[in-house]
């Protein structure tokens, strides 16, 4: 339970720091966003470790797992010019369309859910379960919150976008947008 709970601490930070990015603009309170990741880290390591005991060697869910993870990282870290996105402020951001970002408006929401999955096929407990459910239900939350609230206050071209990429699952149109752009 307390590391289901760090990991629901870890979705407030996340929420704190777009708040702050509309509304109050502090400075210190840009590590948020770094805060959340690591919390999420913490409680996914500590969930692991005290489910060890249950872990079920699956080959396929392993490689799913990691794979999906791998593309987690790349695109909330890796796809996205990250000075421009995390840290600095600017009055005329534009929407980064390219690659993963191509596919839909929030893929790393996708490969958060296949890595979650994963880790619950792994690990057949209730609390991992629940934990994923959980985690996966604020994750989602937080992209409609970004979607409706956050992103069009932030990014001057954010209503184009939503016409032109899919919310979440890629369409065939977006796939190509994604492979072109690469």
């Amino acid at each position: 339970m307390v590391y289901l709970s760090i990991g629901v601490i870890g979705f407030v930070f996340y929420y704190l720091y777009d708040v702050n990015s509309i509304i109050w603009k502090t400075r210190s309170l840009h590590v948020t966003f770094i805060l959340g990741t690591v919390l999420q880290i913490l409680a996914t390591i500590g969930l692991i470790l005290e489910n060890r005991e249950h872990f079920t060697f699956n080959l396929l869910w392993i490689i799913t797992g990691l794979y999906n993870l791998t593309l987690l990282v790349y695109s909330l870290f890796f796809a996205l010019p990250f000075d421009e996105t995390y840290i600095k402020e600017s009055h005329e951001k534009k929407v980064y369309q390219k690659g993963v970002y191509g596919l839909c408006r929030h893929p790393g929401v996708l490969f958060y859910l296949g890595a979650y999955i994963s880790l619950a096929l792994l690990f057949k407990t209730t609390m991992v379960s629940i934990a994923v459910i959980v985690w996966s239900f604020l994750n989602v939350i937080y992209i409609v919150i970004q979607d409706y609230w956050t992103f069009p206050h932030i990014f001057t071209d954010y209503a184009s976008y939503k016409l032109e990429t899919p919310f979440l699952v890629p369409s065939k149109k977006s796939l190509k947008k994604c492979i072109k752009s690469q």
